[in-house]
């Protein structure tokens, strides 16, 4: 009886640690991304970046990614729109946001609304890129 509990532990933990990091099309993605921050699974976010934008970050990216991000409570992503290219390689998605967070002992909330532009990596999955100069909101 506890390997049978044991197993089911284990599937229940894999399924719930696999809904987080790159997905199979650029909306899937975007929204990973964001419930990664909330789930505050910064290595899943890292996942999600595009292998040049993880090199943006540096050495740690799942660390600079947790310094920007720590603290989110909830976020509310609406897609409002995606393109992707017609070799399929590359897309946009532009999103509404509304996130919360914790500061000064108050729930605050604030605009994360975007476009971001993804790319078709060898994996097969989507995955973000980060604007040259310019890192997600918030900061």
């Amino acid at each position: 009886m506890t390997t049978r509990t044991a197993l089911l532990f284990a599937v229940t933990l894999l399924a719930l640690t696999s809904c987080r990091g790159p997905k199979g099309s650029p909306e899937g993605s975007v929204k990973s991304f964001f419930n990664a921050a909330v789930a505050e699974d910064f290595q899943a976010m890292a996942d999600t970046l595009a292998v040049e934008s993880r090199q943006k970050l540096g050495s740690s990216p799942a660390g600079r990614l947790s310094a920007m991000f720590g603290g989110w409570k909830d976020v509310d992503l609406t897609i409002d729109d995606y393109n992707e290219d017609a070799n399929g390689k590359s897309a946009t998605v532009r999103f509404t946001c509304v996130a919360s967070q914790i500061e000064n002992y108050k729930l605050l909330q604030f605009d994360c609304s975007d476009t971001v532009a993804l790319v078709k990596e060898d994996d097969g999955k989507w995955h973000i890129i980060l604007a040259m100069g310019k890192t997600l909101r918030p900061m």
